[in-house]
């Protein structure tokens, strides 16, 4: 989304089916990039994007992934836990490394995370928008910046208004939400 006078801002996150010919060719160039920057084991959040000329590396860092994901979330979407393919990759590197694709894309659930973009400063007494998101199909969970707080015009991730997570078995059910 762009946002006038500001720029670019992500407004949806979105898993993609671990089975698309797009997950593949964005796995293939990550490994191959984190091989050529010598990165074989250990936690790495990766971003990506891929166009019509194919896949860039955004950034890498070497820790789990963030953006407040809970773990259930994470769980539930990824099929596994950060925590336990990091001590995998360190306890059992082989097997790690023989199975790296497989652990990586094993995820049950598609998911969506949701930002909320602020137009405008606002003092927000009490955000109500959790019950709203509660009757949708797929919800999990919801996060504000609290009760009292100035809501900042966003500008970023950072001022972002919140983020509302959704995860279903069949895609359908999150992109309607």
């Amino acid at each position: 989304t762009i946002i006038p006078g500001v720029g670019p801002i992500y407004d949806t996150f979105e898993t993609v089916p671990v089975n698309s010919s797009v997950v593949k060719e964005l796995t293939d160039y990550m490994f191959k990039a984190l091989d050529a920057i010598g990165v074989l084991i250990g936690p790495v959040h990766s971003e990506l994007k891929i166009d019509d000329k194919g896949p860039v590396l955004i950034e890498s860092n070497f820790r789990p992934c963030g953006f407040a994901m809970r773990g259930s979330w994470v769980h539930k979407v990824f099929g596994n836990r950060e925590t336990d393919i990091a001590l995998l990759s360190y306890l059992n590197p082989d097997k790690f490394l023989a199975d790296k694709r497989d652990i990586l894309a094993c995820g049950k659930y598609h998911g969506i995370l949701k930002t909320l973009r602020i137009p405008y400063d606002l003092n927000v007494k009490r955000p109500l928008y959790h019950e709203k998101f509660k009757e949708l199909p797929g919800y999990e969970y919801s996060q504000d910046k609290g009760d009292d707080t100035v809501y900042k015009r966003t500008v970023d991730l950072i001022t972002d208004g919140g983020i509302i997570a959704f995860a279903a078995p069949d895609y359908e059910t999150v992109s309607r939400s």
